[in-house]
């Protein structure tokens, strides 16, 4: 079964199970899906495109779409991704008594302590682009 034969509602749940890497990857190897063509909203878009704004309009929430930034929607549904992974600290930069992870298994948090009287300087490093 070719993807292309399937309606919009399927390429749709299909979609959703690539995330925004797959459908960009989709849309660069697949002519039907990356050419492009008039879309709903009059302006030249793709299949993977359109299909991208299908899954982040249908499964973002009302404060989700409030905060994504406009444009292509393929980079908006990267952004949703990003949006709803979670946030660890992946590098810790300082002395190991002063910043270090309360769980070493949990890097979602981390503790500053403050060493003797001096300015003790720190850095946490995030996998969240902003």
């Amino acid at each position: 079964l070719a993807l292309t034969t399937l309606d919009s509602d399927n390429q749709v749940h299909v979609a959703l199970f690539l995330g925004a890497k797959g459908m960009a990857c989709l849309g660069q190897t697949c002519k039907h899906f990356g050419m492009g063509r008039v879309g709903t909203d009059g302006q030249m878009t793709s299949l993977a495109e359109d299909l991208a704004g299908q899954v982040v309009d249908g499964s973002a929430s009302d404060y989700e779409k409030s905060v994504l930034m406009g444009g292509r929607k393929v980079k908006m549904l990267r952004e949703l991704e990003l949006m709803r992974s979670p946030l660890h600290f992946s590098q810790l930069i300082g002395r190991a008594d002063g910043i270090r992870y309360p769980q070493p298994e949990d890097k979602s948090s981390i503790t500053l302590r403050r060493i003797g009287s001096g300015l003790e300087c720190a850095t946490a490093i995030s996998n969240h682009e902003m």
